[in-house]
């Protein structure tokens, strides 16, 4: 066998390629290593960025807070000015009336003791008086007639200011909503008590949002039963069991709820009644109306901004579907709640549908005995509590990327109802909304743009929160997938819903609620709100919502805004059960709301297209 002659030129060749490979290996290594270090950084950044944004809300909330607290103390400061400037000009006047007082007294003992001679007649000694005209000379002497009219100008003031001081004590005398909506009477810088006692009740001003005086008198008999007092003078003498003098208060529902009254039962409501979470009314339960914070009287919260507030009122009385299915109330933009009990009761009209309240086990969608009723309100940070509504069902959607948006644009476009669109999307794409949806049946269109993705479920309760969705009948959160098929036959789900009463959610899928509970955090922050609801327990065997998809009535998000004090509980996520599976915000979400429904007697079902 004959070996193959290698030459020195050939393994020379040989080591210089083996040497540039090896070059390249390291090189490849190095340029690794570098991938992975930029990398690292990228995500340190991230996780720098998403703090940053979660301190920024914080702030903005303490902001919102602060400028609160800001406005109130301006008001304090300037209603001390006015009454500053009201002590002066009544030291004035009585140091004005005290000289006067002086010098007719100095005038009256003048005159008395010495009196007038003429000239050349001898001095003698004034005649002698019986002992009763003495008496009343020294006691009342006789007063200059100008110097008596200035007197009794002044008892006449003291008289006013002694009435006024009376209404203000009842409770129904609210001075700043009475200045509020009298603009004649800021601009004057007139008591505003003073001025209704004067002035106001004659020309049949209110002086409470409580107190309807056209109403009060009628139920009088008339302008001659006052006997010369103003209406509500006259309410307030009248006492216990005087007519109502605001159609939405029923006295004896009041007092059929344990309370006796020692004066007038509206003054009583007002002052202390409820506060101890009294119903003004059959038809208005402050436990379902949610409008108000902790520190404000419901009733007249609710008739002051009718306008914001859609929802139920009681049991007995829901005010977004009276308006619904009473065209000629809502055309004429009549107050539902006043317009039923004046006159819709009467004409046959009913307040709300069967089965609104109650699912087939009869148990309350109402916050159990002990629960919370009313909290503060929060700061609305992206300005969406004044959004109005102009349809029936408001669907809420997430878009990161422009695929994204693609695929929820073609789903949203076979929905067969109107809609209101509510769009959580990066500023690059916040600008196309509108082309992507132009072609969808949607009305109203919000964007709320700037937000990361695991930042959605953080918006979706602080809308809720802020009551966006306590005013439509039907909600959906979506977020569609960009592979998500966009043919089919147009998505009729109101009809489903009507068609079901006892039906509260459809969702992509459904799972047992059991499979939070291995969750960790996200489970102990589902339990933390359901708490806040006082109700607790719910049986973990039941079925939840899931999936991307999901569609609820709107009574069940009333549950979800009273639980989300701080919407940012809903900014967490953890492992779950399945390998991969995460855990977080919206999927607390539908369990809160699965809870709700099964609380109500509501069932949960798959979309099942």
């Amino acid at each position: 066998m004959v070996g193959k002659r290698v030459s020195s030129d050939e393994v020379a060749t040989q080591s210089v390629g083996n040497g540039g490979r090896s070059r390249d290996r390291a090189r490849q290594d190095h340029l690794m290593r570098r991938l992975g270090q930029l990398e690292a950084s990228l995500e340190s950044r991230n996780i720098a960025l998403d703090k940053a944004s979660e301190e920024l809300t914080i702030l903005r909330a303490r902001l919102n807070e602060l400028g609160a607290k800001l406005a109130a103390r301006n008001s304090e400061y300037d209603s001390l000015a006015r009454s500053n400037i009201a002590l002066a000009r009544d030291a004035e006047s009585a140091r004005a009336l005290q000289r006067i007082t002086d010098l007719v007294e100095a005038l009256s003992l003048s005159s008395r003791n010495q009196p007038v001679q003429t000239p050349g007649e001898p001095r003698r000694s004034p005649p002698a008086e019986s002992g009763a005209r003495a008496a009343r000379s020294s006691a009342a002497p006789s007063l200059p007639p100008l110097v008596g009219r200035v007197l009794g100008r002044g008892a006449a003031r003291k008289a006013l200011a002694h009435r006024a001081e009376a209404i203000k004590a009842s409770g129904l005398f609210d001075a700043e909503w009475y200045t509020a909506k009298n603009r004649d009477v800021a601009e004057t810088g007139a008591d505003p008590a003073v001025h209704y006692i004067s002035n106001g009740a004659g020309e049949g001003r209110n002086p409470h949002p409580l107190f309807d005086h056209e109403w009060y008198v009628s139920a009088v008999g008339g302008y001659a039963a006052l006997n010369g007092l103003t209406a509500l003078e006259h309410y307030l003498q009248s006492g216990p069991g005087a007519p109502s003098p605001c159609p939405a208060f029923d006295p004896a529902h009041y007092r059929a709820q344990g309370f006796a009254p020692e004066t007038a039962d509206l003054a009583d409501y007002v002052t202390r009644g409820w506060r101890a979470g009294a119903s003004p009314s059959p038809f208005f339960d402050p436990k379902i109306y949610t409008g108000a914070s902790a520190a404000s009287e419901p009733l007249a919260n609710y008739l002051e901004h009718e306008d914001g507030y859609s929802g139920p009122l009681s049991k007995n009385f829901d005010a977004g579907w009276y308006l619904e299915h009473h065209t000629d109330v809502r055309e004429a933009g009549t107050n539902p709640l006043l317009h039923f009990i004046v006159s819709g009761r009467a004409e046959g009209r009913r307040g709300t549908p069967a089965n609104q309240f109650r699912g087939p086990g009869g148990r309350p969608m109402a916050a159990q005995p002990g629960a919370p009723r009313r909290r503060r309100s929060l700061p609305d940070l992206f300005d969406v509590r004044a959004t109005p509504r102009e349809s029936d069902t408001a669907v809420v959607v997430q878009w990161t990327h422009r695929g994204q948006a693609s695929a929820n644009a073609a789903w949203l476009a076979r929905l067969a109802e109107a809609f209101d669109l509510f769009v959580i999307a990066p500023p690059h794409l916040a600008d196309r909304v509108h082309e992507y949806t132009c072609q969808s049946r949607r009305r109203r269109l919000t964007v709320i743009e700037g937000v990361d993705a695991p930042h959605e479920a953080v918006l979706f309760g602080h809308m809720a929160s802020q009551r966006v969705f306590s005013r439509y009948n039907l909600i959906g959160w979506v977020c569609i997938s960009e592979n998500a098929p966009s043919r089919g036959p147009a998505l009729a789900l109101t009809e489903r819903f009507n068609a079901d009463p006892d039906l509260g959610i459809l969702a992509g899928r459904t799972a047992p609620l059991q499979q939070l509970q291995a969750s960790g955090e996200p489970f102990k922050r589902f339990s933390i709100l359901r708490a806040r609801l006082g109700r607790p327990h719910i049986d973990l065997d039941l079925d939840g919502a899931a999936g991307e998809t999901l569609w609820m009535r709107g009574l069940l998000m009333r549950d979800l805004a009273a639980s989300l004090t701080r919407p940012e509980d809903l900014d967490v996520e953890s492992p779950g059960p399945e390998r991969g599976e995460r855990i977080g915000g919206r999927d607390i979400v539908q369990a809160l709301v699965s809870a709700a429904a099964h609380d109500g007697g509501f069932s949960v079902e798959r979309i099942g297209e």
